[in-house]
């Protein structure tokens, strides 16, 4: 019996993070979901990157300065890999913009 196991999106970002963080980039891990986090290198769900709060409005903002050590980390990314993007609510992503 065949068994398919997907696409091959995880093995190619944790490549693509790999050879990056090799050449000494900084690369962020993040995705909609906690289950979907676990399975990027060094992945978080979305709302603990950027510190957004669970009761969104649309008002909602990250709750870290632009002086703080996560600010200068996002400032010195290369890269930000985010898994299921179109899964939270809009005000999220609106949020992270």
């Amino acid at each position: 019996m065949y068994k398919s196991d997907g696409t091959g999106k995880t093995h190619l970002w944790k490549v693509i993070v790999a050879t990056l963080r090799s050449k000494g980039e900084i690369i962020l891990s993040m995705a909609s979901s906690e289950i979907a986090g676990l399975l990027l290198p060094s992945g978080k769900t979305t709302h603990a990157m950027f510190k957004i709060l669970c009761n969104l409005i649309k008002a909602t903002s990250c709750s870290f300065s632009k002086n703080s050590l996560l600010a200068d980390l996002i400032r010195h990314t290369s890269l930000i890999i985010w898994n299921e993007a179109p899964m939270p609510h809009r005000w999220v992503i609106e949020t992270v913009d």
